[in-house]
């Protein structure tokens, strides 16, 4: 199943080189398969036209290009579009497209539930019940992307969760999404809204993984 499968959306292009080697595809086909994922839209191995037949069904017997999927989508009536993102184990976060004039905002999710419980918000009433993988992070993204033809602009940490008490996946995921071979979303449009984890603010500056911060 999908599930036994493992995510391209959580790869560096590094570690993908390795699997595609193992895998007897060509190293340098590594950068435009992920290439296809983060900017071209693919949503099967079958869509990647410029692989072989015998390498995509390759491609597809060891890797899922996703993990989730979209289970529901509302739209209000100023074009902010919420999507309900579906994880395998049955749980569910919210992602939010966010159109403002010229801007294309997607506000994504790192936690399933929230541990800080700020009086203000409805995430954390039942706790934390599990940190969201990078790809999980990634797929947000990729998911609001193949339903909008607009560019998307920037990107914010506002949604369920407090991003940096899942700092591992996080950043995996910003580097993924700033990466020339991943999405090109530089951390200059991307805002991490925290409620200040001080010794991880401090990671990320050793990190050099430098989102605004809100």
């Amino acid at each position: 199943t999908a599930e036994m499968l493992e995510a391209l959306s959580g790869f560096t292009l590094k570690e993908f080189e390795e699997r595609a080697a193992a895998l007897g595809l060509e190293r340098w086909r590594a950068r435009p398969i992920l290439l296809w994922l983060h900017r071209k839209g693919a949503a099967t191995f079958e869509a990647m036209t410029d692989l072989s037949k015998e390498d995509r069904v390759k491609l597809a017997e060891a890797f899922t290009l996703f993990t989730t999927r979209v289970t529901d989508k509302h739209v209000a009536p100023d074009g902010t579009t919420k999507f309900l993102i579906g994880l395998s184990d049955g749980d569910v976060v919210e992602t939010v497209l966010i159109p403002e004039g010229e801007r294309r905002t997607i506000c994504i999710s790192t936690q399933v539930g929230c541990p800080v419980r700020c009086v203000f918000c409805a995430s954390g009433l039942n706790g934390l019940k599990r940190n969201l993988t990078a790809a999980e992070i990634v797929e947000q993204v990729l998911h609001v992307k193949q339903a909008t033809p607009d560019r998307i602009t920037n990107v914010v940490i506002m949604g369920i969760g407090e991003p940096l008490l899942n700092y591992k996946n996080l950043v995996r995921a910003l580097k993924i999404m700033k990466a020339s071979w991943g999405m090109g979303i530089g951390y200059n449009r991307i805002t991490l809204s925290t409620v200040g984890i001080l010794d991880k603010l401090e990671a990320l500056v050793q990190d050099r993984v430098t989102p605004n911060l809100a």
